[in-house]
C-alpha cells in the first residue's frame, strides 16, 4: 500500500513540474475549463490561479488523504459509529479495508487530477488539443461504483462483527 501513496505523491510532483515548465510558455489567455466533449469552452488570463489551481488541489487533497490511512478510526466513512460498537480485537480487519478505501481512492483522485492538470498545462501551450471525453466520463463513472463497493464492504464486514 505504501507503494500507492509514493506513486500518489510522485503525481503531485509531476502536476506541478509539467505545470511550471509549461508556465513560461502559456499565452496570456488559456483555456481553463472544458465541454462535454473535451474541448476548451471556458478561458482565463494566464495568472498563477487559473495555472496552478488545480496542482494545489491535488497537493491538499493527497495528504489529507493519508490521515484516514495512518488513523483509519477518525475516517468520516458511514460505519465510523458502528466502529465503536465493535470489539477492539476485530477492528483491525475493518481498519485495513478502510485503508486499502482511502489509499486506492488517494491514487484516484491523484491520477485524475494529474490528468486535468497536465491537460490544462498542455493545452495552454497548445500542445494538446483538448481533454479525452472519453476518460473523463469513464473517470467519473467508475468513480460511483468504486466508492460504493468499498462502502458496502466495509459496512458488510462491520455489520457481520456485531
Amino acid at each position: 500500500m505504501k507503494i500507492i501513496w509514493i506513486v500518489s505523491i510522485a503525481l503531485v510532483f509531476l502536476s506541478w513540474t509539467v505545470t511550471a515548465i509549461c508556465y513560461p510558455k502559456m499565452p496570456d489567455r488559456i483555456p481553463i475549463h472544458y465541454n462535454a466533449k473535451g474541448e476548451p469552452d471556458g478561458w482565463s488570463k494566464k495568472g498563477f490561479w487559473s495555472v496552478f489551481l488545480i496542482p494545489l488541489i491535488q497537493t491538499i487533497i493527497v495528504p489529507v488523504l493519508l490521515i484516514p490511512y495512518f488513523k483509519p478510526q477518525f475516517s468520516n466513512i458511514p460505519t465510523t459509529f458502528a466502529l465503536e460498537l465493535i470489539p477492539e480485537g476485530e477492528k483491525a480487519g475493518v481498519y485495513r479495508q478502510i485503508k486499502r478505501f482511502v489509499t486506492l481512492m488517494g491514487l484516484w483522485i491523484s491520477l485524475f487530477l494529474t490528468f486535468m492538470g497536465v491537460g490544462i498545462a498542455l493545452n495552454g501551450i497548445g500542445t494538446w488539443r483538448g481533454l479525452n471525453p472519453i476518460a473523463i466520463w469513464g473517470w467519473t463513472a467508475l468513480t460511483i461504483p468504486l466508492t460504493a463497493g468499498f462502502a458496502v464492504k466495509i459496512w458488510k464486514t462491520v455489520r457481520s462483527l456485531r
